[in-house]
């Protein structure tokens, strides 16, 4: 057997041979999360970027991944800062007549997710937002990131309906209501909900030049109405169930959210906050990038988005990387 021909027969069969406790041979599939790890080690590899920079791309544009833990804005807004992440958890069921149900999810701190009135047919008409419970002491905030991840979890036997998943440019600033079936969305997601075998994660995306403004917790956020909305600068998502089982629990949802505090300086946590990130046009450029090119509904495991959120930042970051050094080096050899 030739060197070649022994590589390829390597690269087909990437399970591993150990011995049972019997004493006899058993292959051994590689986890997924070994495989995960393999992908990630070799597109580090081949990436001429500094893994710290990648890092920092994937904190600012995964709110699950766990770089995103302490991540900050990198434009130094403000002198001292704290990071602030926020989790929760709720659940969507379809309602008591027409198994329709929905729920929205914003950027803004003090309603991250609203609950919304059951069984309707035409509109999403928002009943209550649920607080984040702001810490005291905070002069003012701004979003950093936002996520969500939807899991199915009525029984697949019975599970009928669709689940129907829009995205907006911002907060809208409609009539009280948004329609079901509206197809001016950024972004729509629609498949039935007895094909949902994997959870489906979803992050919101900035939009304007609001997103890395600080808002004043005393600004006026509504619970019931979408009319007064602030413009937050964020995405807004609506999560919807038709035509489920009635009375019965659909999706759970996990949702994070990745904050910047600044506190009032004669407040006690004000000694704990961090000096902010200079400001970084590259990492900036890159981050914009990545934002635009990946899809914002992923279907899949946690590993496997972050995988995908990870091979677009080492990609767009190499290419950026790249044409800095062409533009630079015409430069270099004049001086």
């Amino acid at each position: 057997m030739t060197r070649k021909s022994r590589k390829a027969r390597q690269k087909a069969q990437p399970a591993q041979l150990t011995l049972s406790v019997s004493g006899q041979p058993t292959v051994v599939a590689p986890t997924e999360k070994a495989k995960s790890r393999k992908r990630r080690s070799k597109a580090a590899k081949r990436s001429s970027v500094p893994s710290k920079i990648v890092q920092q791309i994937c904190a600012l544009t995964d709110p699950f991944c766990h770089h995103a833990d302490g991540v900050k804005w990198w434009d130094m807004a403000n002198g001292k800062t704290m990071a602030y992440t926020f989790r929760d958890r709720a659940t969507l069921a379809g309602g008591a007549t027409t198994g329709n149900g929905d729920l929205c999810v914003s950027a803004g701190m003090k309603y991250l997710y609203y609950s919304c009135v059951a069984d309707q047919a035409a509109n999403i008409v928002p009943s209550g937002g649920y607080a984040t419970n702001l810490p005291s002491g905070v002069a003012r905030y701004r979003t950093v990131g936002v996520a969500f991840r939807v899991s199915v979890v009525s029984p697949l036997l019975t599970r009928k309906g669709m689940l129907r998943i829009k995205l907006f440019s911002n907060n809208p600033a409609l009539s009280g209501s948004i329609p079901r079936t509206t197809y001016n969305a950024d972004y729509s997601y629609n498949i039935p909900l007895v094909d949902v075998n994997e959870p489906i994660n979803v992050v919101l995306r900035p939009t304007a030049v609001e997103a890395t403004q600080f808002t004043e917790p005393a600004t006026t956020q509504p619970s019931t109405a979408f009319t007064a909305m602030l413009p937050m600068g964020w995405q807004f998502a609506t999560v919807s169930v038709d035509g489920a089982v009635v009375s019965e629990t659909q999706l759970e949802i996990e949702f994070i959210a990745r904050y910047e505090f600044v506190f009032d300086e004669s407040d006690s946590m004000q000694q704990l906050a961090t000096a902010t990130n200079p400001p970084n046009a590259f990492l900036s450029s890159v981050v914009a990038k990545v934002q635009d090119a990946v899809e914002p509904v992923y279907k899949g495991a946690a590993t496997a988005f972050s995988d995908y959120i990870q091979r677009a930042a080492i990609g767009m970051a190499s290419t950026a990387a790249a044409n800095a050094l062409q533009y630079a080096a015409p430069a270099l050899m004049l001086m």
